[in-house]
């Protein structure tokens, strides 16, 4: 079981709650039994476009406070899109001798790391207490 914790706006629909699409939303974890706490999406590094297009002032992700999800400790789905055919499109990338490729933020990245985090998709969905999953994240990342 997880809780979660959100920067950015939220807003509650008639049968779904979601995260608004601002490139400073983030979405942390914690497990109820370990504590331990993670991040499920940074929407100021994760995706397509944070990884190729979109530039963002380091200091402003550095500092986005979290508030706790009203949602009650649940399991968690992820669900990531992968609609980009890389290898397709691998000539529109510069993939340099040691296959990387340079990000918009000028790090590099290996080209099969760019194949698994270049999602141009994400929902996470929390299942409630009748096992239904209700959608608390959708974000379109290319």
């Amino acid at each position: 079981m997880f809780t979660c914790s959100v920067c950015g706006d939220s807003y509650t629909g008639n049968e779904t709650q979601a995260l608004g699409h601002s490139y400073k939303a983030s979405t942390t974890s914690g497990s109820c039994t370990s504590g331990e706490e993670f991040v499920i999406f940074d929407g100021g590094q994760h995706g397509y476009d944070n990884m190729f297009c979109d530039e963002h002032d380091p200091d402003q992700l550095k500092h986005r406070p979290l508030k706790r999800y009203e949602i009650p400790a649940s399991k968690l789905v992820l669900e990531p899109g992968y609609n980009i055919d890389y290898e397709d499109e691998k000539e529109d990338f510069v993939v340099d001798e040691a296959d990387t490729v340079e990000l918009v933020n000028g790090g590099r990245m290996p080209w099969e790391q760019v194949k698994r985090d270049g999602i141009d998709y994400i929902a996470l969905y929390y299942v409630n207490e009748k096992g239904k999953r209700v959608q608390i994240l959708d974000a379109e990342l290319a």
